[in-house]
């Protein structure tokens, strides 16, 4: 048997039928967060930065540096900005893209060298531009038009754009380096000069904010100076001082013999259900866990012995589409696995183990997979609107389903076959690991074996948050 781990909260919609006179309240601890450094390297891709506190943030970045010749003639440097928002909420999600250096060649016939990620510009022969540096407040890529329109910080490129390549002159040679970096900062002052469509709230103007050319001294990323920034780019975000906020889920004073108590800002409750007791602890930032459903305990089989059958609930016609993991534990016999039918010679949605063959019997017709399933070994069975598969180890076989349409008034049962409502003695005897039944694409029944609060085998249904039971005679066994 193995136990679940569970949030609390989730009872409220995964479990409704075991604890219906719950309610719930929600509080909220409070922690103060202060210089909280994320630094961010070059890796050529967006990444995500997720505000841990409501507060002040401090944003750095670098741009990155022009490419270079085999005889070491550089490309423009990176240049740098700095910035403060006041008042960032905990949870905001902010996007890094980090700039790459430019290309770099040996000749003007190395053809176009590339530019550095994000924006650096290309040239013919020798040396890219390097990539800007930014901080944005919309994801993408890093040319995605809604996302450049929601940078907030800028150093490297220059303002809207990417460092620059170099520009072919009149003397052949175009050895000249790619562009270095000017940069912007979201203020009061720049808001006029942003493109149409720009999209951060003026309530997250910069403060303290500033740019540097890519020819001036400037704090380097390591906290010393440098006179424009060499190389790939770099970002910092530092949370100077926030307020983090953490969600407790407790339970109400509703559940039979529940008993709730806080202490140093840890919870800890315990209940009575069908006098079971549960104590549950909830540390300090985090939401309650239990280490066990009380009820329900998951299992990973329930086995038949050979008189034991559960009824689904469910019909099935030409639209029901079965995906099963069994083994079974006997294969010498006729056994039936799963299905329903009219009659032995009408519509039939059903499978039998016969022999140690399967044989699908699907509207009129009877087909065997002509495989050998062997005894404890696991079978998936999966089913498409064209086919069903049947598959032990590395070995599949494939059934054709018919086309034609048809329907079974009589419930589909596991472990046996039902035949015009009455159950075939020859039960499966077999291991069940999982079942989903289909109506059509919509998902009918997801059966989970289980134990209930009562350690009674059944299969749990997630789709009903209902229990079924053997119909049958004698005890599932499970492990």
């Amino acid at each position: 048997m193995s136990n679940l781990d569970f949030n609390v909260a989730d009872y409220k919609t995964e479990y409704p039928d075991l604890f219906p006179e719950k309610t719930w309240t929600e509080s909220e601890t409070t922690e103060t967060i202060t210089n909280q450094v994320s630094e961010f390297a070059y890796t050529g891709e967006v990444q995500t930065y997720t505000a841990p506190a409501s507060g002040t943030y401090k944003l750095e970045v670098w741009g990155a540096q022009g490419g270079y010749r085999s005889n070491s003639t550089y490309g423009g440097k990176g240049g740098y900005s700095i910035g403060t928002i006041t008042n960032l909420p905990q949870g905001t999600e902010l996007y890094v893209y980090v700039g790459g250096a430019g290309g770099s060649g040996t000749t003007k016939t190395n053809g176009v060298v590339a530019g550095g990620y994000n924006g650096g510009g290309y040239r013919y022969g020798y040396k890219g531009g390097g990539g800007a540096t930014d901080i944005r407040f919309t994801g993408g890529t890093w040319n995605n038009s809604a996302s450049l329109l929601s940078r907030v910080i800028v150093a490297g490129g220059g303002g809207w754009y990417g460092g620059s390549g170099t520009v072919p002159d009149s003397s052949g040679d175009d050895d000249r380096g790619g562009g270095g970096g000017s940069g912007f900062v979201w203020t009061s002052s720049t808001a006029s000069s942003v493109p149409s469509g720009y999209s951060v709230s003026s309530s997250y103007y910069l403060t303290d904010a500033t740019t540097y050319a890519g020819n001036t001294s400037f704090t380097s990323t390591s906290g010393s100076t440098e006179t424009g920034h060499s190389g790939d780019g770099y970002a910092r975000i530092t949370l100077v001082s926030g307020t983090k906020k953490t969600e407790i889920t407790e339970t109400a004073n509703r559940w039979n013999n529940i008993e709730d108590q806080k202490a140093s800002g840890t919870f800890t409750g315990s209940f009575n259900y069908n006098g079971k007791i549960i104590t549950e602890t909830d540390t300090k930032g985090n939401k309650i866990t239990h280490k066990e459903h009380i009820g329900l305990n998951y299992v990973e089989y329930i086995e038949s012995t050979g008189t034991q059958w559960i009824d689904t609930g469910i019909t099935s016609s030409n639209n029901t589409r079965i995906e099963m993991e069994l083994a079974f534990t006997e294969n010498s016999s006729t056994y039936g696995i799963m299905g329903s039918r009219i009659s032995t010679s009408a519509e039939s949605y059903n499978m039998f183990l016969i022999g140690g063959d399967i044989r699908w019997d699907y509207y009129k017709s009877k087909t065997a997979t002509s495989g050998s399933y062997t005894v404890n070994n696991k079978v998936t069975i999966k089913q498409t609107d064209t086919q069903t598969t049947f598959t032990i180890g590395e070995t599949t076989k494939t059934l054709s389903n018919s086309s034609t349409t048809f329907s079974v008034p009589y419930n589909i049962y596991l472990f046996s076959v039902n035949t015009a409502g009455k159950a075939d003695n020859r039960c499966a005897k077999m291991k069940l690991y999982s079942c989903k039944i289909y109506n059509g694409t919509t998902l009918a029944r997801n059966f989970i074996p289980a134990i209930d609060q009562n350690n009674v085998p059944c299969l749990y249904d997630k789709i009903s948050k209902k229990y079924f039971y053997n119909s049958g005679t004698g005890t599932f066994n499970y492990q």
